[in-house]
């Protein structure tokens, strides 16, 4: 199959998720190119997009900004390719239907790559770049078009409403569903039962797997890592450490791995609260460098307020550490609520802090807990298991009638 993945920017370091499928779907023998809307930062990157060339896959669409420029380049596009495609333009430049010269224009940088090579999938992660890209339906109505919702693009649909979304759902063959929580939004938000389908995110197993070291004798780690965003509420993780720091019965240390606007602002309140020998902020890191700060690592702790299905959590599970986090979206969803860590049932410090507690003073607790985690992921959520079952997806949908 030739697979066409439309993502946000490319590449970019905290998205494991498309690239893992994208590295999955290549070594089970697929096509895939990728197509990016801004270049991601390519100072720090994953390995795997060297090791894959993934960047000689990608396209970048590279929209023109100012009027004279978006005109040069679309009648390069018409004289390259309107003799060999003039019904694909034709139906591309459709003033009527998307709205005027601006969103024609557009369609018409969108669409010169798929002019070029045709695709048996379109894949697009995120409803944003569904909404951009799902005009290749009216173009190539054979072309099968699917888009996978994760987090931020469902708050979005709840935000703004579901008609933000409405002509996704009509088009596309298929929406993908990472967890239950985002099942029900997309049908709250208007899309058909019919047309979605649940696959989780998946993770590699063979690099997120326990040490086999002993961690620390001196002191206990605590280890958030996401995004520093309002979401994802540090400043209450804060509060947390600094009660647990007033007990006075443990030593630790709470690694702070992420980057964000928010930056700034956690600095001042770790400041403000006397923690700066408490907490470790260690700035955004690669995979490989995440993952040794997970080898160090006794508890994982993610305090959000807004999450659809953190994969943050499936890879601390996956390297025997058990979990602490809030029961927002599907989060429950990710790990098992006392056999492999604690659900949180409000944004209590008291909570937080005695159900650390609880593991610190029960280290047998946190082994046993940690191997629970281990198998849980091990049966639900293996990526090898889930890009072969993703590759089914797409010949159902290609076989399907309609």
């Amino acid at each position: 199959m030739k697979i066409a993945f439309v993502v946000g920017a490319f590449p970019v370091i905290s998205e494991t998720f498309i690239l893992n499928q994208i590295t999955g779907l290549i070594d089970l023998g697929e096509e895939v190119d990728i197509f990016a809307f801004n270049r991601g930062d390519n100072s720090k990157v994953h390995p795997e997009v060297i090791e894959y060339n993934l960047l000689d896959k990608t396209y970048y669409f590279d929209i023109p900004k100012g009027r004279i420029k978006r005109i040069i380049k679309a009648i390069k596009i018409l004289l390259r390719y309107f003799l060999f495609h003039p019904i694909a333009i034709i139906k591309c430049l459709n003033f009527k239907k998307y709205g005027g010269k601006y969103y024609v224009l557009n369609n018409l940088f969108k669409i010169e790559p798929f002019l070029r090579k045709k695709y048996d999938i379109v894949h697009c992660h995120f409803g944003p770049n569904g909404n951009e890209m799902v005009f290749l339906k009216d173009i190539f109505p054979e072309i099968k078009f699917i888009v996978t919702f994760h987090g931020y693009d469902i708050r979005l649909g709840l935000e703004k409403g579901g008609k933000i979304y409405k002509k996704l759902f009509q088009k596309a063959d298929r929406v993908i569903s990472i967890c239950d929580y985002n099942t029900q939004i997309l049908k709250k938000l208007g899309c058909p039962s019919k047309k979605i389908v649940y696959h989780p995110n998946g993770i590699d197993l063979e690099k997120f797997k326990p040490n086999g070291k002993a961690k620390n004798e001196n002191y206990f780690v605590i280890t958030t890592v996401a995004r520093l965003v309002e979401e994802k509420n540090i400043l209450f993780a804060l509060e947390v450490i600094k009660a647990l720091k007033e007990e006075g019965r443990f030593k630790f240390k709470y690694y702070l791995i992420g980057d964000g606007y928010m930056r700034k602002e956690i600095e001042q309140k770790i400041h403000k609260l006397g923690l700066e020998n408490a907490v470790v902020l260690h700035g955004a890191l690669s995979h490989e460098e995440v993952i040794e700060k997970l080898k160090e690592t006794d508890i994982f702790f993610l305090p959000s307020k807004a999450e659809a299905f953190p994969t943050v959590i499936l890879e601390a599970q996956a390297m025997a550490i058990p979990i602490i986090a809030t029961n927002i979206g599907s989060v429950k969803e990710t790990f098992r609520d006392k056999i492999s860590g604690y659900l949180l049932s409000c944004h209590s410090i008291e909570d937080a802090k005695n159900r650390i507690i609880c593991l610190m003073e029960g280290p047998t607790f946190i082994i046993s807990m940690g191997k629970a985690g281990r198998k849980f992921v091990e049966e639900n959520f293996d990526i090898r298991k889930l890009n072969k079952r993703l590759v089914e997806i797409y010949k159902k949908i290609i076989n399907a009638e309609g």
